[in-house]
C-alpha cells in the first residue's frame, strides 16, 4: 500500500482562517451598504418633511389648527406643541416664501 502524506494542520487552519476573513469582509460590505441606503433615505425623508409641513401650514392657513384631523398632526416636524393640560394645540407656521424650503408637489 501507498504512503499517505499527512498536510501540516497550519495550511487546514490557515484555509479556514481565510474563508473566515471573507465571509467577515463580505458581512461587513453588506453593514456599510445599509448606512449609506439608510443616509440616502434620510436624505430623502428631510425633504419630504419639509414638503409636508408646508402643505400642514397651508391647511392650518385654511381650516384653522383647531380643526385639524390628528392624523396629520402625527408627521408634523416641526413647532406643534399640545398643552397636555387643556389639550390646546398651538403650530408655529414656517416662514412661506424661503428660499430653503421647496414647493410642495
Amino acid at each position: 500500500m501507498g504512503k499517505v502524506i499527512k498536510f501540516p494542520d497550519d495550511r487546514c487552519i490557515r484555509k479556514n482562517l481565510d474563508a473566515s476573513k471573507d465571509g467577515l469582509q463580505e458581512l461587513y460590505g453588506g453593514i456599510k451598504t445599509c448606512y449609506d441606503s439608510l443616509d440616502q433615505l434620510e436624505q430623502i425623508l428631510q425633504e419630504k418633511e419639509k414638503e409636508y409641513d408646508l402643505l400642514f401650514a397651508q391647511y392650518v392657513n385654511a381650516v384653522g389648527v383647531e380643526h385639524v384631523e390628528i392624523e396629520y398632526i402625527e408627521y408634523v416636524s416641526g413647532d406643534l406643541s399640545i398643552n397636555v393640560e387643556t389639550g390646546e394645540i398651538s403650530y408655529e407656521r414656517q416662514e412661506e416664501g424661503k428660499e430653503d424650503q421647496p414647493e410642495p408637489s
